[in-house]
């Protein structure tokens, strides 16, 4: 709904560091796909798709999926649709799109309504995750095996888990 949420830090970022910060302003799931075309066709999805071209590098979060997780408390989602999320062994959420533990889009048609840039088109550029927390060890792993992010700011505890884990495979 174009509404800062308690994760946004990015335009704080932008103002410390005079960078430029661009929100997308629609919504992040559509009802439908045919939904999904006209806001992909939309004069703000195209003017938000040329920025990002023209990027050097995004910074974006990493969401975890599960009980009283930010899609669900920012009412983009129900515990109903997280519970099928869940039990179809969704981890994580990038940008809205749903991954499984190998970071990769999950079957499920959730991932048919997310109107964020489309996969092909977020890995074309440096991506960098901004996330940390014991919650979000697996989506982090998930979103770097799924290559969806090129870096990571995060914490030690979290680089821990992740050198730890993908030693491990």
């Amino acid at each position: 709904d174009g509404s800062f949420n308690r994760y946004d830090a990015s335009l704080s970022l932008a103002d410390k560091t005079d960078g430029k910060y661009y929100i997308l302003s629609i919504p992040l799931f559509a009802e439908d796909e045919t939904d999904r075309a006209y806001w992909y066709a939309s004069r703000t999805y195209v003017r938000q798709l040329l920025n990002y071209n023209e990027c050097h590098v995004a910074l974006i979060g990493v969401g975890w999926v599960g009980e009283n997780c930010s899609l669900v408390q920012d009412g983009f989602i129900t515990e109903k649709v997280m519970g099928q999320l869940a039990k179809k062994g969704a981890v994580a959420d990038v940008l809205g799109w749903i991954l499984d533990c190998d970071g990769q889009p999950l079957n499920h048609p959730i991932n048919d309504t997310i109107t964020s840039f489309r996969p092909e088109i977020l890995k074309a550029r440096p991506v960098i995750g901004v996330a940390g927390g014991e919650r979000k060890h697996a989506a982090i792993h998930a979103a770097l095996r799924g290559g969806w992010l090129s870096g990571l700011i995060t914490d030690q505890r979290t680089a821990e888990y992740l050198l730890q884990h993908n030693k491990e495979g």
